[in-house]
């Protein structure tokens, strides 16, 4: 099957299929707000096999397009309503190549908290990690055995979590495409105007 994800980015199914990604950045409604990046499905305990990733999903119905299908991940993984044309390109690349083959695009998307309608797992700050007790956040998820937590990283710490060598990367579990997305955000005008 075809592969989406929205969020941050995401993965794909079989050789030459496709996967939609999506990188949220939320900010606190200023401008230049020096908030955080979204990023989901982190364990508190790396050794566990959980990684901080991209939002993502199977591309599973041919009427919608990639950026309605990441948008539908952005909603179900980081409880953000993103409309799919509000979604960047941002790229498609080959993921997997030796293994699958697939084909994944990544998009992106500045959300605030206007957005944000609470389907999402639990919510933690990267530092603090102070856990978000709302409601019915993750509930869906959780019923279908997902264990999907929303890290906000702040944008200060993006680059020496996100940038750091192979060795501190793999120690971490960050994914490349996750890594690109973030070096994509602080290469872009913005990213270079927040973390002035």
């Amino acid at each position: 099957g075809d592969g989406a994800a929205g969020g941050a980015g995401g993965s794909g199914g079989g050789g030459g299929d496709q996967g939609a990604s999506a990188t949220a950045h939320a900010s606190g409604g200023g401008g230049d707000s020096n908030s955080a990046t979204a990023t989901v499905r982190f364990s508190l305990d790396p050794s566990a096999g959980f990684t901080y990733e991209v939002a993502g999903g199977m591309v599973d119905r041919r009427s919608r397009s990639l950026a309605e299908h990441a948008a539908a991940a952005v909603m179900a993984e980081c409880g953000y309503y993103v409309p799919a044309s509000q979604l960047r390109l941002v790229r498609s690349v080959r993921g997997a190549v030796s293994l699958l083959g697939n084909r994944v695009t990544y998009f992106y998307a500045e959300v605030g908290e206007a957005a944000h309608v609470g389907h999402a797992t639990r919510t933690r700050t990267h530092r603090a990690r102070a856990a978000d007790a709302a409601g019915s956040r993750g509930r869906a998820l959780r019923e279908r055995g997902g264990d999907v937590e929303v890290v906000l990283v702040p944008v200060e710490d993006a680059a020496a979590l996100f940038l750091a060598s192979s060795a501190e990367q793999a120690r971490r579990n960050l994914p490349g495409g996750l890594c690109m997305m973030v070096e994509w955000w602080l290469a872009s005008p913005r990213g270079r105007r927040v973390l002035r």
